[in-house]
């Protein structure tokens, strides 16, 4: 399991982005990471183990600036979120659920040159292959759309564009939730809307299967 969090601020994110990540501890125990954008698109990605999350990414409050942020607390070893270069710019991603064919999709993308950095337990980080699938598109809409149609399995997406754009997508089998939240003409989007009350957001919407806002 995993659970993902997204805001856009008019100020600074990184307490939102910090304690609405946060609120999503008890989905997973393995690693979680933040990415955040100021003068640029900088992450952060830690192996959780035995540790709390608070504990391994209070430092963060000090050290990332921006107004739009990811973040992800996630039950497998899979390094995200993950920033890639493509031709619509830099983004970053994080990914929540299962692709349960990402081998077939890697290997189609290996045959046609493509190659992969991240690696976890030998395998390759779906993350990383649902960036590449995004990455072949002309924009990020459709490269989404593309993703949904390719993956077999049930997976949610966040996407953190250069420009400051959030993408938020919700799994075409509705099997993940995400719910968007706004407060004072800032935006959220998290797996557990849970994380909105202390945080001040009132919840507006939560995303149909297969929707992308």
């Amino acid at each position: 399991m995993s659970g993902i969090f997204g805001v856009v601020n008019q100020s600074d994110c990184i307490m939102d982005l910090f304690h609405g990540t946060d609120y999503h501890s008890h989905m997973g125990a393995e690693r979680a990471g933040l990415a955040v954008l100021g003068d640029s698109l900088k992450q952060e990605i830690h192996k959780l183990g035995s540790e709390q999350f608070r504990g391994k990414f209070y430092h963060t409050l000090l050290e990332l600036k921006g107004n739009q942020g990811l973040g992800v607390i996630s039950g497998v070893r899979e390094s995200q979120p993950l920033i890639v270069g493509s031709k619509m710019g830099v983004f970053a991603l994080v990914l929540m659920g299962l692709i349960t064919n990402a081998e077939k999709i890697a290997q189609s993308l290996q045959s046609r040159g493509h190659v992969f950095s991240e690696m976890s337990d030998g395998k390759i980080n779906s993350v990383e292959i649902a960036a590449k699938v995004i990455a072949q598109e002309e924009n990020y809409l459709v490269g989404i759309q593309s993703l949904f149609e390719q993956i077999e399995g049930s997976a949610s997406v966040m996407l953190l564009a250069q420009d400051g754009q959030i993408y938020a997508a919700r799994d075409k089998h509705g099997r993940t939730p995400l719910a968007v939240g706004v407060r004072d003409g800032s935006i959220a989007v998290a797996s557990e809307s849970c994380s909105f009350p202390n945080l001040g957001y009132d919840i507006v919407n939560f995303l149909k299967p297969g929707e992308i806002d």
